[in-house]
């Protein structure tokens, strides 16, 4: 009805830009964090606010996909087959500024942000660390925010280069939707077109799982251990594993003694006592020569 249809786009558009300011608010938490100092309870309450202030602004920022959304019939004989729902904008210009906003939103505002903000990071350790004396504290710290920087630089260029097929495709059909496009592109081209750049935007919600997961040293090493002992071979059940004939110097110790109370003229065999076999015990005869 006329509540979905107003109400599905404006979610999807409002969690979009939550995406792209999640990724922008990382990272200046991390600049407020490194370079600022700030204390660990003014960090709580700043990510509270900024949190409640992204979400907020999203919201705002896609009202007017709220307002403008609306159900058109499509009639056949003065019948309505069924109802459509599309954007109806006052003006066709309104309408190119709003897609190309929301494209400059979803492609550069996050990649600049994070370049910049890890950008100055790294300027304010290198020059902390010219007169910082524990070196090895310092070469930790560095290292630490290089793979953060890593991480974050790759999530951001991944959700752009994820959205951006998507947005240029809007901006493309906003914009030569006046001079008719469908008599130079078959509606069949436009809906398969429109398919492939939604199921590359869509590819984010995969790819940064994924990211986050496999720079991650611990989650990294736990996932190979455990492909590694789902393709190591298994033991056979129910057949014990051999363990190594050991001579126990118990029976080492009372062997001697009994041989050497019993004064042997000549050679006696001595029967050593295997333990820890799979197989029945049994005995092997060492050969002694004692000289009385």
């Amino acid at each position: 009805g006329s509540a979905l249809c107003k109400l599905v786009p404006t979610v999807q558009g409002t969690n979009i830009l939550v995406s792209v300011g999640t990724i922008s608010v990382i990272a200046m938490d991390r600049y407020f964090t490194i370079v600022c100092r700030q204390e660990v309870q003014n960090t709580r309450k700043r990510v509270v606010s900024s949190i409640a202030a992204l979400w907020i602004l999203s919201a705002l920022a896609s009202t007017p996909v709220f307002y403008y959304q609306t159900l058109v019939p499509v009639k056949f004989h003065n019948m309505i087959l069924y109802e459509m729902c599309v954007e109806q904008w006052p003006s066709q210009k309104l309408k190119v500024f709003y897609t190309t906003s929301v494209l400059l939103v979803q492609a550069v505002i996050p990649v600049t942000v994070v370049g910049v903000v890890h950008t100055r990071i790294a300027s304010h350790l290198r020059s902390h660390a010219r007169t910082e004396h524990d070196q090895t504290r310092m070469n930790r710290k560095i290292e630490r925010n290089r793979r953060t920087t890593l991480l974050l630089s790759i999530v951001a260029i991944l959700f752009a280069l994820s959205w951006l097929p998507l947005g240029v495709f809007s901006l493309l059909a906003d914009v030569l939707y006046p001079a008719d496009v469908s008599t130079k592109v078959s509606p069949q081209n436009l809906y398969v077109a429109f398919a492939i750049c939604h199921v590359i935007a869509m590819s984010s919600a995969i790819t940064n799982p994924v990211v986050y997961g496999w720079l991650n040293s611990n989650i990294r090493k736990e996932f190979l251990q455990l492909i590694q002992s789902k393709c190591s071979p298994h033991h056979e059940e129910g057949v014990p594993k051999p363990a190594p004939a050991a001579v126990t110097r118990s029976a080492l110790s009372v062997t001697t003694q009994t041989m050497t109370e019993a004064k042997p003229s000549s050679s006696q065999a001595v029967p050593v006592v295997y333990q820890n076999e799979p197989n029945p015990p049994r005995e092997i005869s060492l050969s002694l020569d004692t000289a009385v």
